[in-house]
C-alpha cells in the first residue's frame, strides 16, 4: 500500500467509548440548520436505557468526539 494511503491504527482502548459514541450520534437530533451537540441528558438516557454504565471520563471523551464531529465531521 502507497504510504500516503496507510492510517494509522484505531487505539484499541478507545473502542468501547467509540461504539458509545456512534450508537449516540445514530440517534442525534437536528435542528434544520445541522446536528445538534449530544447533552448530558440524552447521554445520561441512553446510558440508562443501555446499561451501558458509562464513566464519566468516557462521557468526557465522548463530548470531545461530538465537538469534533460537529467542528469538523458534519460540516
Amino acid at each position: 500500500m502507497p504510504e500516503q494511503l496507510r492510517q494509522p491504527e484505531f487505539p484499541v482502548h478507545l473502542e468501547q467509548v467509540w461504539s458509545y459514541f456512534s450508537e449516540l450520534n445514530r440517534a442525534r437530533c437536528g435542528n434544520g440548520f445541522g446536528a445538534n451537540p449530544l447533552s448530558y441528558v440524552e447521554i445520561a438516557a441512553w446510558n440508562s436505557l443501555t446499561d451501558a454504565q458509562v464513566t464519566p471520563l468516557e462521557v468526557q471523551i465522548i463530548r470531545a468526539l461530538d465537538n469534533l464531529y460537529l467542528t469538523k465531521g458534519a460540516g
